[in-house]
């Protein structure tokens, strides 16, 4: 099945996203390794809070992309379904809207 110009657009810049969202994190795993030698009650406050926002981030991330999926698969399942189970009214549909456009188009153009 083809994509759509939007649908690769979408997908272009879901990865866009997502390379970026991994290069954050591997840059503040980077932060994190170079303050390692440092101390402080507060640094340690703070980079264990940085190491939990990353993890939490990082699970996130995995969920939503997760759900994004499932959910994707859900609704062209549903869409396929239906189509399936009601072709006759679908093509019935189209048509009906596609006489409706000619319809509207050609009275349009008979009044110039």
């Amino acid at each position: 099945m083809a994509q759509n110009p939007a649908q690769n657009d979408a997908d272009a810049k879901r990865e866009d996203v997502s390379s970026s969202f991994k290069d954050l994190i591997s840059s503040a795993e980077e932060l994190l390794r170079s303050t390692a030698s440092y101390s402080g009650a507060e640094i340690e406050a703070a980079r264990g809070r940085l190491k939990n926002q990353l993890e939490l981030a990082r699970l996130e991330a995995g969920n939503y992309r997760h759900t994004l999926k499932e959910s994707y698969h859900a609704v062209s399942q549903a869409t396929d379904e239906c189509v399936h189970e009601h072709a006759w009214k679908a093509v019935c549909i189209a048509g009906v809207i596609g006489l409706l456009l000619g319809k509207c188009l050609s009275s349009d153009h008979m009044r110039r």
